[in-house]
């Protein structure tokens, strides 16, 4: 696998992860 794909995995993974809490703290 390349290292830039791995790398924009990473990043989405943080960036859904980021999304999901804020989401759940605007709509708590």
């Amino acid at each position: 696998m390349p290292k830039g794909v791995s790398h924009s995995n990473l990043w989405l993974r943080m960036n859904s992860n980021l999304f999901i809490k804020t989401y759940c703290n605007n709509h708590a």
